[in-house]
């Protein structure tokens, strides 16, 4: 089925991975998150908050997509490596699963206008992981 992908995407003119086109939407939203609940707590702007969390539950969504597209990318160029690099994503996008749903869960418990400091820590958290993915994805390509 994944092969059967593949060739289609080629057969219109895209031979390339997908997991690098929709990381992009995981890392703007985890920054949105992060960047609104910083600006929400230095500016004690109430709306900002709410637009912090929306981002945040995206990302959960978007991190399921991408995760799925970089196995599926993993398997079929790669043919399942277990190069150490590609095992620590795979570890490293567990734990950001897991601290994205905690974010989530959070995020429906808080429904108090004025944020909360574990939200604002769990976004940084969300970040940093994100970075560290970043990090091990880059020295996979260059």
């Amino acid at each position: 089925m994944t092969a059967f992908l593949y060739k289609i995407a080629e057969a219109i003119g895209i031979g390339d991975p997908f997991h690098p086109m929709f990381v992009h939407i995981t890392i703007g939203t985890i920054v949105a998150s992060v960047v609104f609940a910083i600006l929400a707590e230095i500016l004690k702007r109430p709306h900002y908050y709410n637009v912090a969390r929306y981002n945040a539950n995206l990302t959960l969504v978007a991190s399921i997509i991408t995760i799925i597209l970089g196995i599926m990318d993993w398997l079929y160029f790669r043919n399942g490596s277990t190069e150490i690099t590609y095992i620590l994503k795979l570890v490293v996008s567990g734990v950001l699963l897991a601290l994205l749903a905690v974010t989530f869960v959070l995020n429906r418990k808080s429904e108090n206008k004025d944020g909360s400091k574990l939200l604002l820590i769990m976004y940084i958290a969300n970040f940093v992981t994100a970075a560290v993915l970043g990090y091990l994805g880059g020295s996979l390509v260059y």
